[in-house]
């Protein structure tokens, strides 16, 4: 079961049609009822354009009318005599059938919108801990809490790999991607919903143990960002990349012309096997919660690429965080993917995070507490929360995020890539 932003219990959605709870649907029946003025389900199904069976379903619970039907039925049954605009009638309306007028206000009856929230198809990328591959984690929690906004029923969520992205999203094979970490290339395709708030992701490097830019000069984080056409010291240097990730994007921009293969499989255990059968692969790129679980299989083979900065912040503290040894060439805000060019849908997706965020922030941040009290995930998941997040404009909101990260004592590390963000994060917040 999940719960609604006013705490009430709605079906899960993956498991069928959400249903009005009981006293949610006696008062929305009392509603109707009150102002039926002795018409029969034809009579305001003929005006409202609205069929007497789905009238019928309605009011026996059988059915949760979308917002169109609620709408509809609003301009015949308010009375004229009412004291309530038509806006005010309307909202009260949708409140009892468990919407949120402001996630729903600016779409209007968006045909788009309509069919989507129907039949969403969900595609999700496993990348933990936003997403495992039984369909658990951060992000598909964050979009339980955005589908019982909305009211949308998932017809199905399948999972796909990065490399698959482009051609799900031109074919309009998915209504929703959970979670994106949006690029410049991906933005071609594709569009992004508003960043989950005090998140990123950064872009690290695994380096094979022994790797040299010459003789007695090991590989650092500066030799591949200063990298220059022509730079001497790399040519012998191998990346391996999975094919469609931000890694990927992020070589094929930035450091044009370096040595690389792709594989299509986030799967650590398959990266680590590739690392293992060619020993001329001396370089993993990808995001860093990749690059740890990588890492945690072939530690004794490689380590994070060595970063001066981080080295010296170490030796200063005296003890070494696992996570900090990562080296971030870039950082990535975390998005839902959504189809291009459909401002209706990104509208009603972007309004309830809206709404997550003011009337939900109890939710949000609770949900943000969960993930950063489990254990070993839970330190993953600390080493992506940023301490400040310009995107966040709610003092109150802003305020509940920096007392739960003081009370979880969270040692932030830097929020920028060396020397600034990545130019694909400052893209997504203009």
């Amino acid at each position: 079961m999940a719960k609604t932003s006013s705490g009430k219990m709605a079906t899960d959605r993956r498991r069928g049609k959400p249903k009005l709870s009981e006293p949610q649907l006696e008062k929305l029946v009392a509603f109707f009822e009150r102002h039926r003025a002795g018409r029969t389900n034809v009579d305001i199904g003929k005006i409202a354009n609205v069929t007497p069976s789905t009238i019928t379903m309605v009011l026996k619970g059988e059915r949760v009318p979308s917002v169109k039907v609620i709408r509809q039925l609003a301009k015949v049954l308010r009375p004229t005599t009412s004291k309530k605009s038509p806006e005010e009638f309307t909202d009260e309306f949708l409140k009892l059938a468990s919407y949120e007028p402001s996630v729903v206000a600016e779409v209007g009856l968006s045909d788009s919108v309509t069919k989507r929230l129907d039949r969403l198809h969900v595609a999700y990328i496993v990348n933990e801990p936003f997403v495992d591959r039984h369909w658990n984690g951060f992000a598909a929690d964050l979009f339980n809490y955005v589908i019982d906004l909305t009211k949308g029923t998932p017809k199905f969520a399948s999972s796909c790999e990065p490399n698959q992205l482009q051609d799900l999203m031109e074919k309009r094979g998915a209504d929703i991607v959970v979670p994106v970490f949006p690029t410049f290339q991906r933005n071609a395709y594709m569009d992004f919903s508003n960043p989950f708030p005090y998140l990123r992701v950064p872009l690290s490097a695994l380096v094979r143990s022994g790797t040299e830019v010459e003789k007695g000069s090991p590989l650092r984080l500066k030799h591949v960002v200063n990298r220059t056409k022509g730079s001497e010291g790399l040519a012998n240097i191998k990346i391996l990349l999975v094919n469609g990730e931000v890694g990927n994007d992020f070589v094929e921009t930035f450091l044009k012309g370096m040595n690389y293969k792709l594989i299509n499989t986030f799967d650590p255990k398959d990266i680590y096997r590739q690392l293992q059968d060619d020993p001329d692969l001396n370089l993993f790129i990808a995001n860093m919660m990749t690059c740890s679980a990588v890492y945690e299989l072939a530690a004794r083979d490689f380590q994070p690429l060595p970063d001066d900065k981080i080295l010296q912040q170490d030796r200063g503290t005296g003890g070494i965080d696992p996570l900090k040894q990562f080296p971030v060439l870039a950082m990535y805000p975390v998005t839902f993917g959504l189809p291009k060019r459909d401002k209706d849908w990104k509208k009603m997706i972007d309004g309830a995070l809206d709404s997550l965020m003011s009337e939900g922030a109890s939710l949000l941040v609770s949900l943000y507490k969960t993930y950063l009290e489990r254990g070993k995930q839970g330190k993953l998941f600390a080493s992506l929360c940023i301490p400040e997040d310009e995107a966040v404009t709610s003092e109150p909101l802003r305020e509940m995020f920096r007392a739960l990260f003081e009370a979880q004592g969270l040692p932030f590390r830097p929020t920028t890539a060396v020397g600034a963000d990545s130019q694909d994060a400052q893209q997504q917040r203009e």
